[in-house]
């Protein structure tokens, strides 16, 4: 059964407070509809870019931008990967209502790994093989990921969780924990950090805390990545998210 471990510290009380705050005012905002769709388009290219930039994605802003507002066929990996990563976010709220299953995150995975995975039968799949993460420069290994074999029944339990248990606690906690965790248990081959944030935007969005699609999470993560990553592994040890939550909030 999974629980999360986690203190309200002062500073994510704190941090709630200012985002409940900002919410009001943002949501309560009247924007003309031009200003409106200018400003949700413009977060679904900058989530694009900078989230798929986390991981490599070699395009910089500019580039995404053409890439998307005039519609292009990609023609290399790197812009298939960003309009893979579009047209999942484009279209969050086509892959779950309330409840998220297994198949609402195997469904992201699937449409954020067309056609770049070396090995396409695992778009969509849980891995069947032990992952490491690390740098593949210095071969140092950060971290180890579960055993294949307990991914499933882990995505069973984080799933059950998450449905079942969490009517008391606040969406953006909610999210931050839902990242974390599946980040840890790294279900699939590749694509995990996409997916875990992808899933992390679609719980903020179920809980209408997505502030009408104008911001992008992604974009804080890529201001200061090591932080983001030393986030992520402050929990590695002792299974104590309050750092990660910290961070998140």
């Amino acid at each position: 059964m999974f629980e999360p471990k986690f203190t309200y510290t002062d500073k994510i009380v704190n941090y709630i407070a200012k985002i409940a705050s900002a919410k009001e005012v943002i949501s309560n905002a009247k924007i003309i509809p031009l200003y409106d769709t200018k400003l949700k388009q413009d977060a679904l290219i900058r989530s694009s870019h900078y989230s798929t930039s986390i991981e490599g994605n070699p395009l910089n802003l500019d580039e995404v931008k053409t890439l998307i507002n005039n519609n292009q066929k990609p023609t290399t990996k790197a812009e298939q990967e960003v309009l893979n990563y579009f047209n999942v976010l484009n279209h969050l709220d086509q892959y779950s209502d309330k409840v998220i299953i297994p198949d609402t995150i195997l469904s992201v995975h699937k449409d954020l790994t067309k056609d770049l995975l070396k090995n396409p039968e695992y778009e969509g799949k849980f891995r069947d093989t032990r992952v490491f993460i690390g740098n593949l420069h210095t071969q140092k290994i950060n971290y180890v990921p579960p055993d294949a074999y307990k991914v499933p029944g882990l995505v069973d339990e984080l799933l059950d969780w998450l449905n079942n248990s969490t009517d008391e606690i606040y969406p953006v906690i909610i999210a931050g924990i839902l990242h974390y965790e599946l980040v840890r248990i790294h279900p699939f081959v590749d694509g995990n950090g996409r997916t875990s944030r992808l899933m992390a935007t679609l719980i903020l969005s179920v809980h209408k805390f997505n502030i009408n699609d104008y911001f992008t999470l992604d974009e804080y993560y890529n201001q200061d990545r090591q932080a983001y990553v030393d986030a992520l592994h402050s929990a590695d040890k002792n299974h104590d998210l309050t750092n990660w939550l910290e961070y998140f909030c």
